[in-house]
């Protein structure tokens, strides 16, 4: 739980809980550090500490809502692995926010303020990630403070936060646009879409690579895209990325002219390329922000609203078939139509395939396909709920858990909420905001 120290002229706050103390440990009183003891805990779950000569203390928890809202329009970068489930964002006061659920544990929340600037607050979304080899959760957003628009990583363990600057070459550049992805091996990279310039950055374990902090950062534009006469897409929205199970990694978006443009590298090529999509395969004008997914059987479909109907395209490809448009509102005989800004895919550990938006009634709706079924159907997954229950407004993401199915967005007064699907269950929703200890 976070609490807060409230004196004369000055707050600060730090997390505390009975199993492992003191979290985050502040400057109780200016010009004082160091450790405060705990001495009681109110019936209302507030703190009264002893601080030694600066005499006994009172720490007021803070509610959750107070931290744990997040910024309006705000995606939540989503990520899940045999860790747990991680979703990060940025909260009303354009700080970095974590929740995190261990198997088998409740939601914990907390902002990463670590008692350096870097990680104080921000101006930008957030991606998130678990490495599995170090054990530990990580975030990545674009900083303020001393080194305004460096990016940082925060690293989060079980007793404190690490911020550090991820690579100060890269400030000039200002990316509008962090993009995920999750490689094949087992490692993390993301892509920096700025005006006129995209980065792709990965960890690496090579000192021969020109790095810092263990990673390394590849200036697609100037290094390859220029250098074939080839220029950087002008996307309109946030580009999504995938990587194909032959290694083929792309990061894809609509640009200003409702055309898909992607930026592509697979093994043998020596050189990234871009290339236009939407011409090669026919495909309407889009609008929104698309959403890519990769099947069981090495397919690619890039879904997004078209621009003229207001019907769910897919764009795909599949081995021995070349890139093709396909109408799938039309394919699962659907009038529902789908908020172009809010799309998510994902495919299931059975090989299910779905395409997950917020509908015209403010409902969240999926498109899915199933080997078994060979059908393409659109389905309600909220209008059973209780109408007190919060929804996702805006921009949906997603995680696939084992067998559990996890979408999450902002709803009403920046609650985080977890729209969730258990086998053999019902579909249902955790305010996180609310839950989260």
């Amino acid at each position: 739980m976070v609490y807060s120290v409230e004196r004369e002229n000055f707050t600060t706050s730090f997390i505390y809980n009975t199993t492992d103390g003191i979290q985050i440990v502040p400057n109780v009183v200016v010009g004082v550090s160091g450790l405060i003891q705990i001495v009681a805990m109110t019936p209302d779950g507030n703190l009264v500490a002893n601080n030694g000569p600066a005499g006994d203390l009172y720490l007021k928890r803070q509610q959750p809502s107070d931290i744990l809202r997040s910024r309006a329009g705000e995606t939540v970068a989503a990520w899940a692995d045999a860790s747990g489930i991680h979703y990060s964002t940025v909260n009303l006061i354009d700080q970095a926010i974590v929740f995190g659920r261990a198997p088998s544990a409740a939601w914990h929340g907390s902002d990463l303020r670590a008692g350096n600037d870097l990680a104080a607050t921000t101006n930008s979304q957030t991606i998130t990630w678990f490495d599995q080899a170090a054990r530990k959760a990580y975030t990545i957003y674009l900083g303020v403070g001393p080194s305004k628009g460096s990016l940082t990583i925060v690293e989060e363990s079980a007793i404190a936060q690490e911020a550090r600057a991820l690579n100060n070459t890269l400030l000039i550049y200002k990316p509008k646009y962090l993009v995920p992805v999750k490689l094949n091996n087992g490692t993390f990279g993301f892509f920096m879409v700025g005006k006129n310039s995209l980065w792709f950055v990965t960890r690496t374990s090579n000192p021969d690579v020109l790095s810092t902090n263990g990673w390394a950062a590849t200036d697609i534009g100037t290094s390859s895209l220029k250098f074939q006469g080839m220029s950087i897409p002008d996307w309109a929205t946030r580009p999504d990325a995938y990587v194909t199970s032959w290694n083929a990694v792309t990061i894809v978006g609509i640009d200003t002219n409702g055309k898909i443009q992607v930026v592509w590298i697979a093994p043998g090529m020596n050189l990234w390329r871009a290339d236009n999509l939407s011409d090669i395969a026919g495909t309407p004008k889009l609008i929104g922000t698309l959403t890519s997914f990769v099947t069981f059987w090495g397919g690619v479909h890039l879904a997004a609203i078209d621009a003229a109907t207001g019907d769910l395209n897919v764009t795909w490809w599949a081995p021995g078939i070349s890139w093709t448009s396909s109408n799938l509102s039309a394919a699962a005989g659907s009038d529902v139509r789908l908020r172009g800004d809010t799309l998510t895919s994902y495919v299931t550990s059975w090989n299910a395939l779905n395409v997950t938006g917020i509908d015209s009634n403010e409902q969240v709706t999926t498109f899915w396909w199933t080997p078994t079924t060979n059908q393409w159907i659109a389905s309600d997954l909220t209008s059973g709920l209780s109408a007190e229950t919060l929804r996702p407004l805006g921009k949906l993401s997603n995680v696939v858990y084992n067998n559990e199915l996890h979408i999450v967005g902002v709803g009403d007064e920046g609650h985080v909420v977890d729209l969730f699907w258990l086998p053999g269950s019902a579909w249902e929703i955790d305010d996180l905001t609310l839950i989260a200890v």
